[in-house]
């Protein structure tokens, strides 16, 4: 009966009827462009965690910018491509997956509502790691300080990751995938910041722990 953590990068998956304890759902987005760009770099740069790129990815070697890629019309740095959050927090539905598709941002919008114990952004590591250290407090106690530790200076970082230009990030905001990404983004922001107030306001003066658990249980209440 001991915890079991699942971790990796999949789509939300809506918990079924027959499923006695629904799982608890944690995730973290970042802002649009800025996770775009540095996983566009990631492929075709060395970072500090695997220096040995050649056996990652086909990119490896490439000194060709992003700005440069968005110029000629490359492969991976259009508009379309910053499409990945909303699909993710969508689901599995195939018109999670069309670009700009209005359905899926309202569906991922619901779902972090609705189903995510925790949503936070990469933007405000440390914050998000506080709050989850007291949504479960018995999963997580000192690792926190740890994790808190390795955000403060990351594992990996990306060498020679060249900052897109005024221009590029102009294009970008122009389009209508970056618009609705950004829309979520900044959703997912402000809910995380109410997540946050309600947390430590449950936490202080004379509110007792069951209290809190209540608040807890209604954000991943599914009814």
């Amino acid at each position: 009966m001991r915890p079991a953590l699942v971790h990796g990068h999949f789509a939300f998956i809506y918990p079924t009827l027959s499923t006695q304890r629904p799982p608890i759902y944690i995730n973290m987005i970042r802002r649009p462009l800025a996770r775009l760009v540095s996983y566009w770099y990631f492929l075709r740069q060395p970072d500090t965690y695997n220096k040995d790129r050649q056996k990652v990815s086909k990119y490896v070697g490439s000194t060709e910018t992003f700005d440069e890629c968005v110029k000629k019309h490359g492969k991976g740095c259009a508009p379309e491509d910053l499409w990945v959050q909303i699909p993710y927090f969508c689901g599995h539905h195939a018109d999670c997956w069309k670009p700009g598709n209005a359905w899926a941002l309202q569906q991922a919008r619901e779902n972090v509502v609705r189903h995510y114990l925790l949503v936070g952004v990469t933007e405000e590591m440390g914050a998000f790691l506080t709050v989850l250290q007291q949504a479960l407090p018995g999963l997580i106690q000192g690792e926190a300080g740890l994790l808190e530790a390795q955000a403060a200076s990351p594992l990996r970082q990306t060498y020679n990751k060249t900052p897109p230009s005024k221009s590029t990030v102009d294009l970008f905001h122009q389009s209508q995938v970056w618009q609705m990404e950004n829309e979520f983004y900044e959703f997912v922001l402000n809910h995380f910041h109410y997540v946050q107030k309600m947390t430590f306001e449950l936490n202080n003066g004379d509110v007792n722990n069951n209290i809190q658990r209540k608040f807890w249980i209604e954000q991943v209440d599914l009814k």
